[in-house]
C-alpha cells in the first residue's frame, strides 16, 4: 500500500437530496459479500501524474453519483422497536487507495476457474 486518501466530491452543494432512504431490495443486497473492485494500469510515464488525475476524476464522478461519497446511517425507531438505514448524502468523502504490486503479473490474477488468488483476500 502506497498510500490511501479520501476525495470528495467536487463541490458539495446538493441540497435538494440528504438521505436516500433504502428499500427491502437495498437491505437484502446489504447481506452480500461483494468482490472488491481494483483498476489495473500499465507502469505510466512519470510525467503523466496517473494518481492526481484519477483523484480528479472521481471527485468529479462524485459530483453526479453523490451517494457514493455518502455513509450508511441508521435511525433507531423506538416507538416500533425498529431499525432503519438510510445512505447520508453528505459528499463526505470516497476512499481512495493506492498501491502497487511490482512482483505480480496481471496472468496472476485472471484464474480460469474464475477463483480469487489467495494473495489478494
Amino acid at each position: 500500500m502506497i498510500s490511501s486518501s479520501t476525495v470528495r466530491p467536487l463541490t458539495t452543494t446538493r441540497s435538494d437530496l440528504t438521505k436516500v432512504r433504502l428499500t427491502p431490495f437495498d437491505l437484502s443486497l446489504l447481506q452480500l459479500d461483494y468482490p472488491p473492485r481494483g483498476l489495473f494500469f500499465p507502469k505510466p510515464n512519470p510525467d503523466f501524474h496517473l494518481i492526481s488525475r484519477l483523484k480528479a476524476s472521481l471527485s468529479l464522478a462524485l459530483e453526479i453519483y453523490f451517494p457514493f461519497a455518502g455513509r450508511l446511517a441508521k435511525v433507531e425507531n423506538l416507538e416500533d422497536n425498529t431499525v432503519s438505514l438510510f445512505v447520508d448524502c453528505d459528499g463526505s468523502r470516497a476512499r481512495f487507495h493506492y498501491a502497487e504490486a511490482k512482483t505480480i503479473s496481471v496472468s496472476d490474477l485472471l484464474q480460469p476457474d474464475g477463483s480469487v488468488p489467495d494473495f489478494i483476500k
